[in-house]
């Protein structure tokens, strides 16, 4: 496509088009209910068009947390501020806060420490330090395309559920063909530590009723083996320990056919939510694109 003399690719498309999203205009549903996150500056638009369509979607606004991974800019913080109720917290701030919380515990502040893990284990910091008493976590990279009904019940009307997403059982076989390690690393720390599930889970989106799942001394504990086996430089340790956090509640997943982390729609009428994981953000920008344009840069009314 060209804009004037200029090729546009899809990505700096989307990127241009998200800028058209509206500015906050509703009152927020309440104080004590909100979203959290970490976000880098490459997936600040992706993040706003998550949150822009999940409000719309939601017919309500939430108020949201942030975790900048230290490079966000201040065009970032003025982009966001202008889209939403929201508190961005610097690295610095979680750094001192975290180490705080941790320093009882070697494994973890050893983790969190070593600049070679990978940054997402600072999405435990999100859920950690967030300031609400009921949350949802999301990753940047999802789209919603109906109305949430599971997730509006759920925000209304307070069950003690923890919820996640799941994989539906085709890409289930999928998953563990291309993520064997992980999978197998998995199913033998479950057997470890006598948990008897099979270790599928994906930490981008939950919902949390409260804390009860964060639970230090587990998570130290579980990392005492990551640190020694050279797992905690997996892509996965993070996610790996929320699958075993969330043994200790009560949780269930929703449908995989309605809230997707696969590129593969089964029907697309039912799709309400859509993750789209690593190699999937091309698919991701031009869903986005259509879905902008559809609903009028989200000012048209359901």
């Amino acid at each position: 496509m060209k804009i004037g003399n200029r090729d546009i690719g899809i990505r700096q498309l989307f990127k241009l088009l998200v800028h058209f999203l509206p500015s906050k205009k509703k009152e927020m549903y309440a104080d004590k209910i909100g979203i959290t996150s970490f976000v880098c500056h490459r997936d600040v638009c992706l993040l706003a068009l998550n949150l822009t369509s999940f409000f719309y979607h939601l017919g309500k606004q939430l108020p949201v947390f942030v975790i900048d991974d230290g490079t966000l800019t201040p065009r970032d913080y003025r982009f966001l501020r202008r889209l939403f109720f929201i508190e961005i917290q610097s690295m610095k701030k979680t750094k001192r806060e975290i180490l705080k919380r941790i320093k009882d515990y070697p494994h973890y502040r050893e983790y969190w420490l070593n600049d070679k893990t990978d940054m997402h284990k600072h999405k435990l910091d999100a859920v950690i330090l967030s300031p609400f008493d009921k949350f949802i976590y999301l990753d940047a990279d999802i789209i919603f395309f109906n109305k949430p009904k599971e997730i509006i019940k759920w925000i209304d009307h307070d069950q003690g559920w923890h919820f996640i997403t799941d994989f539906n059982q085709t890409f289930k076989a999928i998953e563990i063909y291309r993520n064997t390690e992980t999978y197998y690393f998995r199913k033998l720390l479950f057997r470890n530590l006598k948990i008897n599930k099979e270790p599928y889970f994906n930490s981008a989106f939950m919902c949390f009723p409260n804390k009860a799942v964060i639970d230090f001394k587990t998570i130290d504990k579980v990392l005492k083996i990551f640190n020694e086996l050279g797992f905690k430089f997996n892509y996965f340790a993070e996610e790996t320990i929320f699958s075993i956090l969330f043994q200790k509640v009560k949780y269930s997943s929703l449908n995989p056919n309605q809230y997707l982390n696969s590129p593969h729609v089964i029907n697309k009428s039912q799709r309400v939510m859509h993750h789209y994981p690593l190699e999937n953000k091309q698919l991701l920008y031009s869903d986005g694109i259509r879905e902008m344009l559809n609903h009028f840069f989200y000012r048209k009314k359901l």
